[in-house]
């Protein structure tokens, strides 16, 4: 039998904490008192003796327990860095874009780091958290020209360059106050003053200085070379912000631009004539509008099909023209026809086919993805509009071949979903091959470390892949690229580009560089941004003022480590690396954590048409249907959905929220967040989870209610104590003795949970001790003592000393719990600090604030540790429950007579646990309790098997037929058996189980099956 199962069975059999505890009276105040930073000190001003238990509220009631903290904690300081040494645990959260507000994924990275921050306050580190915001060139832009359009119908051109920048400023300051309210929400520990913008003047410095340095070390050059370029936003975008779509077959995809479909996945056979010949080539393609930018026709020159040809002219089929066959080994002969179209200015291979074989290149698809005049009957079209004209064209040119199925991979602009097209544009590149080289080798020799593990082969194979940097952006919004092009006045000689600050400083560079007069020199900065992961890669040292010299950048490691989603590994993580060593030579951190990408609790990616987007503030305040339909309907009128999206988002809410998301706080939020293990590739999210966590909360918030109303009654002077001596088990009963060695247990793990970042092990080990062992077992073994007290007006002395022992495990026991779970969830951990502390007296100096308390240290626990009593009160647990479920079966109530006899198979279990049988008797209504080595002499009873031994209850005479009594049908009982087990391997089968459910109990339950197992086969065996 597993402790959970006993927990879980002393829960529902208990019911409510105080509605069990009869000994004393818990008339309470309706509401009590929250602390606030308004009334804090209040409080602790007030005289200690008028102080009572009907000032602590009835109720967890998450709104009035974040109340004020959080502004309280910022006005007091707390969070501020005062630099001491290199030691300081720093880091740097990843900035939110100013494209909208934080969704799950952001508060599941903030919370993460929030934990680890809090964590190293309370082990008296000096800690640094950076915030930050970023500009997010591309993706601000677009919203921002999406907003311009919806409300005034124009265009950034329509206003203009100046204008346009002044409007997502406008969106910038408006978003960042949403955007810094919501972190606040969430109770991050960041240093503010330090807050950086990505666009502010010393992280503009920061990108100047950057790109100057690496363009005169010779790593960035200019080159017109084919670029992935989005048509709708009209700019380059990186190999690493394309996204590749997988097609099977013939298949329509909406695309930005058209009112219809595209039909993509077909292969268009078409007829080449040969010309001076009465023959024809035939030529397969999937991107038949790109014919029209067809230079050449390459066959493999062992292709003896194609033999006669080579060196042949074909008749172009649109432009009537005569372009050449060239032979090239890059051809697979047993593709297609195996001839191919070469298209220099639309495909990286055909570029490289025509540079080696002097072809000229012939544009078909411009910038705003419509045809140029290379064929000017389809001039000005759109390019898939276009497609189809050049089909019917060949039709009736009675050169179409057909066509068919054809798996293929389309690539898609991750902005803006546009289809991306390959257009020769020249553009400043950053050289990475060295600098990969590094950055692969810092993590071969383990001067990088990487977690999850398996990322680490992933980051290898794509540095030792990886491509040149294409860094220009045809954008208004970012850091415009500091390179000009200058020239002599009044003088035809070629431009050259010079690097620099500012104009001036380029026209004195190039006046030395000619040797000529400032006055005689022409200088134009570079139109075109940097990439927004340019200035990103830059801030574990821009955002501690580098390039100017600082106390913290001269420290070691600039940060302690780097948090941050799987997603921008190669969008940012492996560029800080590589950026930051070639300028500074130093790694950026020395350790990654990359957390996972959030899903419903279905597993599917959360989007706004299936409707399963959650947000941080629907969870925290929660939100009606209505309020959820009104969310998605104001993204519709703003034009961030179409209107099919709308449609499935509206029908998507109805089904998984139709009752809206209840109000769950800001703690239950954090926990559940954190209850997942945060390095899966995947993490399955369920709002249901956080109300459970909630509960959780009230839970804790209850169990306080008792200890301190029992101290009120018997031990009133005694304070509680945050940050106490090592405990000593001197004079403590074997209850008080096995939880605090189950608290050992709980800290152990919850320590290295957080030394590994595998926060969910904290979550389980925090919520199997308070829930389900401190107040669903321990707190249940007291309330004898305290009735017995409440009853009685003269007691021994062993009694009393009973009692304070008692007394101080629960002080002790609660205190500690509260440190241990702080910063997984600060609000209410602050709260119940507050409120205990208030019951101190005057005179005794306490910590303002629980982050100022001590983390609870494992070495102070040790000495608590039992193991020997923690498997004898694990193997009473287990006796508990099978009694009550036997008294459940047979249908005894609380007012029926009842017995029972352990039966153990050695006289060292039945010595061991002797001590115990109390607990067994109180926790079971039983009213005689005995363990032996017989199985006792009673008639009418019933029986469950444990391993070791058997446990049997008896029932009088007076009892009706126990209904197990009656089951000894050999089919009946094989099915109760199946039962059993189908239940607990369907538990077992959960995709939370691994993760949430203690590993001691895992064992349990398998232990559990295998009996269960034998069983059923000894019964089929009879």
């Amino acid at each position: 039998m597993s402790p959970m199962q006993f927990y879980m069975a002393i829960f529902r059999g208990s019911g409510k904490l105080f509605k069990c505890y009869r000994g004393i009276n818990c008339a309470l105040s309706s509401h009590g008192v929250y602390f606030n930073h308004e009334n804090i000190n209040h409080h602790k001003s007030q005289d200690f003796k008028s102080r009572n238990f009907a000032s602590f509220p009835r109720e967890y009631n998450p709104k009035m327990v974040e109340k004020g903290k959080y502004n309280w904690w910022k006005s007091k300081g707390y969070f501020v860095c005062e630099w001491k040494d290199s030691e300081a645990f720093q880091l740097m959260m990843p900035p939110p874009n100013i494209t909208g507000t934080l969704h799950l994924g952001h508060a599941l990275v903030c919370t993460v780091q929030d934990v680890l921050v809090r964590w190293k306050m309370m082990k008296r580190k000096t800690v640094s958290w950076i915030p930050g915001i970023d500009h997010a060139g591309i993706a601000t832009q677009v919203i921002v020209e999406k907003k311009l359009w919806q409300e005034k119908k124009l265009t950034r051109r329509d206003i203009g360059r100046e204008s346009f920048i002044k409007a997502v400023h406008e969106w910038k300051l408006d978003k960042e106050n949403i955007i810094d309210q919501q972190l606040e929400n969430l109770g991050v520990a960041v240093d503010w003053r330090r807050k950086f913008f990505t666009l502010d003047s010393e992280r503009s410095l920061a990108v100047t200085q950057a790109f100057i340095r690496l363009y005169e070390s010779g790593k960035i050059y200019r080159s017109n070379t084919l670029v992935n370029w989005s048509t709708t936003i009209q700019s380059a975008i990186s190999d690493i912000e394309v996204d590749m779509k997988d097609i099977n077959g013939a298949s329509n995809l909406d695309i930005p631009g058209y009112k219809n479909p595209v039909e993509f996945g077909v292969l268009i056979k078409f007829a080449c004539k040969i010309h001076g010949l009465d023959e024809e080539i035939l030529v397969a393609t999937t991107r038949l509008e790109t014919m029209p930018g067809d230079v050449a026709i390459a066959v493999n020159p062992k292709d003896d099909r194609y033999s006669h040809l080579h060196g042949r002219m074909v008749v172009h089929p649109i432009r009537n023209t005569l372009i050449p066959i060239v032979c090239d080994d890059f051809v697979d002969p047993n593709f297609g026809t195996g001839a191919v179209k070469i298209t220099p200015a639309h495909n990286k291979i055909d570029c490289t086919v025509g540079r080696n074989h002097r072809l000229e290149i012939v544009q078909a698809i411009n910038d705003e993805g419509k045809m140029t005049n290379s064929c000017p009957q389809f001039c000005g079209l759109k390019r898939f509009d276009a497609r189809q004209k050049i089909m019917e064209e060949l039709e009736r040119k009675g050169l179409l071949r057909g066509k068919e199925d054809h798996a293929m991979q389309i690539p898609i602009c991750s902005r803006s979903g546009d289809v991306v097209e390959l257009l020769l544009k020249p553009q400043w590149f950053l050289s990475c091959d060295e600098m990969a080289q590094s950055a692969a080798n810092m993590v071969t020799e383990e001067k990088l470390k990487i977690y999850p593990p398996s990322f680490r082969k992933i980051w290898l194979t794509w540095l030792q892949n990886s491509r040149d940097w294409c860094l220009s952006r045809q954008l208004w919004w970012g850091h415009q690229i500091p390179m000009y092009k200058c020239q002599k006045s009044g003088v035809q000689d070629a431009p050259f580009w010079i690097a620099a600050q500012n104009l001036a400083e380029a026209k004195q560079k190039a006046s030395q560089k000619l040797g000529v007069n400032d006055d005689f020199i022409e200088c134009q900065q570079d139109e075109d941004v940097l990439d927004t992961w340019f200035s990103s890669a830059l801030l574990p040292f821009s955002s501690q003022g580098w390039p100017n010299a600082s106390k913290e950048l001269d420290a070691t490691c600039p940060l302690s480590a780097m948090v941050t989603g799987n997603d921008i590994l190669f969008f940012w993580v492996a560029r800080m690396v590589m950026v930051g060593q070639e300028l500074t030579g130093k790694l950026p951190f020395e350790s990654i954590y990359l957390t996972g990408l959030i899903c419903d609790a279905q597993g599917r990616k959360m989007s706004k048409s299936l409707g399963n987007v959650v947000h941080p503030e629907d969870i925290i305040n929660g939100v009606s249907l209505e309020g959820l339909h009104s969310q998605t309907h104001a993204s519709f009128k703003s034009g961030y959905l179409s209107s099919s999206e709308f449609q499935k988002s509206i029908k998507g809410q109805k089904i998984l929220f139709p009752n809206g998301i209840p109000e769950c706080g800001v703690d239950a939020l954090r926990f559940t967040l954190c209850s997942h293990n945060v390095m899966s590739h995947f993490i399955n999210f369920d709002v249901n989870e956080c109300h459970t966590n909630r509960h959780f909360c009230n839970k804790i918030w209850q169990a306080t209610k008792y200890v301190v109303l029992c101290h009120e009654k018997f031990l009133p002077t005694l304070p509680f104590m945050f940050n106490s001596e090592s405990f000593s088990v001197d004079g403590l009963g074997l209850m008080e003795q096995w939880i605090l060695s189950r608290f050992h247990h709980a800290l152990s793990d919850i320590v290295r949970g957080l030394e590994t970042v595998n926060l969910h092990l904290c979550t389980a080990a925090i919520k199997n001790f308070i829930h389900y062992e401190f107040c669903d077992v321990y707190l249940e073994t007291t309330k004898g003592l305290f009735r017995d007290f409440k009853e009685k007006e003269n007691h021994s002395e062993t009694k009393r000393d009973a009692m304070d022992a008692v007394l101080k495990t629960l002080r002790f026991c609660l205190a500690s719990s509260i440190q241990s779970f702080a910063p997984f969830m600060p609000f209410i951990a602050e709260e119940l600090y507050q409120q205990l502390t208030a019951l101190s007296s005057p005179t005794q100096e306490v910590p303002e604030s629980i982050f100022l308390t001590e983390f609870p240290k494992i070495e102070k626990w040790k000495v608590l540790q039992n193991k020997q009593l923690e498997e004898n009160v694990k193997l009473i647990m287990e006796i508990v429950l099978a009694l009550r479920r036997l008294q459940a079966e047979n249908g005894l109530k609380k007012k029926d007579a009842r017995s029972c006899h352990v039966q153990f198979t050695s006289a060292q279990d039945v010595e061991n646990m002797k001590p115990l049988m109390k607990q067994v008797q109180s926790l079971t209504n039983c009213t005689d309790v005995s363990f032996g080595l017989d199985g006792g002499n009673s008639s009418r009873r019933v029986s469950a098997e444990l391993g070791n031994c058997i446990v049997y209850l008896s029932f009088p005479e007076t009892f009706i037929q126990p209904r197990t009594l009656l089951i000894d049908n050999k089919a009946e009982k094989e099915e109760k058996l199946n039962k059993q087990l189908q239940k607990l391997l369907k538990m077992m089968e959960s995709s939370s189980y691994k993760t949430q459910v203690p590993a001691h109990i895992q064992k349990s339950h398998e232990e559990k099956i295998i009996r269960l197992q034998d069983k059923i086969k000894k019964l089929k065996a009879v």
